[in-house]
């Protein structure tokens, strides 16, 4: 039961995030070499055990075809408001163009082998992991305000600036040298007046 549920669970973790097949994989490891280590050497081999692992290579290739299905399916979707943003991005930029995104738009854009400055993967912008800056703190700082727009653009000079109506740079950006190239007003379901405008900027 734990392996099922372990299996399961990392399934559901991998359709939430892709970055997740890493933990499915490691589990589909464990589950099969615990089952396995003993079965070889049972003479009178365990039908029980049999039926069980033919369950658990069902769950495990229906698990994969779905994840996979869900990844080909995220390539094509249009009715996202970002996949319209990263479709101006293909028509326009570079894979090269270094492109803000804020914390929650990064890994989608990043998705598409353009050069983000952030994404979800939190651990990754500290110092103590990745060795050289500490992304993640100045990414804060420049949200609430602390640190200057003005400079954290002069230092990283990005090609498109991708921003949203809850990012603090949406606020003050056209007081920078960018121009818009591209908005989208997204409509929230579930609230008539929750409006989310998405813009990208180009440098100069």
């Amino acid at each position: 039961l734990r392996y099922l549920l372990l299996i399961l669970g990392t399934t559901y973790l991998t359709l939430e995030h892709y970055k997740g097949i890493l933990f499915f994989i490691i589990i589909t490891t464990l589950v099969f070499s615990s089952n396995l280590k003993d079965y070889f050497k049972d003479e009178n081999k365990n039908y029980i055990k049999i039926k069980y692992l033919k369950v658990i290579t069902i769950i495990l290739i229906i698990s994969f075809f779905t994840i996979f299905m869900f990844k080909i399916k995220l390539e094509t979707i249009d009715d996202y408001p970002l996949a319209k943003a990263v479709n101006y991005l293909k028509e326009n930029a570079s894979i090269d163009d270094k492109i803000y995104t804020n914390y929650n738009n990064g890994s989608y854009i990043e998705y598409f082998d353009y050069k983000v400055y952030l994404d979800p993967r939190a651990e990754v912008f500290l110092k103590k992991n990745n060795k050289k800056e500490d992304i993640l703190k100045e990414y804060y700082n420049l949200q609430k305000g602390i640190l200057n727009y003005k400079d954290f653009l002069k230092k990283y000079n990005f090609d498109y600036l991708v921003l949203d109506s809850n990012d603090l740079l949406y606020n003050y950006i056209k007081d920078a040298n960018y121009k818009l190239v591209y908005e989208y007003k997204d409509k929230a379901i579930s609230d008539r007046n929750s409006i989310t405008i998405y813009q990208i900027y180009k440098r100069g």
